[in-house]
């Protein structure tokens, strides 16, 4: 893994190319990411260098323009990411979104592949906003390959029930390993 450098600015960070390569497989626009998230790969002679952010670094994934695959040069700007605090509204302070962010959780893609929220488009969704959720139960699907994995809510850092606050992907959507799709409370 390759850390990418970051430079701050007021509402986030610069993401900058470690290396002078091909870059590609970069995270969706409008994705959270944070350190434990891939934010894509750098190929330099057919050798692949997937890329991390630093360690305190997170946000929402922001593109100008989003490209399959670009050549880079070293510290060439790949993409924004704006802080999680820049995102919410006027009338909360950053103590409010501090206390808000210890009774928070996520549920994250288990691989690559297309997101959808209902078992078939007839149906009604697994999960809405507001819901309450329990251990166990189907939030959504990923798809690869024809083969449907179930996003379970489930894990040790999660409370045995949750509270969906926030639906980060859209039905039909494509997600990367690790992305978050769900933000519980």
């Amino acid at each position: 893994m390759e850390t990418v450098i970051c430079e701050a600015t007021e509402n986030g960070f610069i993401v900058k190319s470690p290396l002078v390569g091909v870059y590609s497989k970069a995270p969706q626009n409008g994705a959270l990411i944070n350190n434990k998230t891939c934010c894509g790969i750098i190929t330099i002679l057919g050798k692949q260098f997937l890329l991390e952010l630093p360690v305190k670094v997170q946000g929402v994934v922001k593109f100008d323009n989003c490209e399959e695959s670009k050549n880079v040069e070293y510290l060439q700007e790949l993409f924004r990411i704006e802080k999680i605090e820049s995102l919410v509204s006027d009338g909360e302070t950053s103590s409010d979104i501090q206390q808000d962010k210890q009774h928070e959780r996520v549920v994250v893609a288990p691989t690559d592949g297309m997101f959808y929220r209902r078992p078939t488009p007839d149906e009604p969704a697994y999960a809405e906003i507001g819901d309450q959720v329990k251990k166990g139960q189907v939030l959504g699907l990923v798809e690869v390959m024809k083969t449907f994995n179930q996003i379970l809510y489930s894990g040790d850092s999660l409370p045995e029930t949750g509270k969906i606050k926030d639906i980060l992907v859209e039905d039909g959507g494509e997600v990367k390993n690790k992305q978050v799709l769900f933000v519980i409370e």
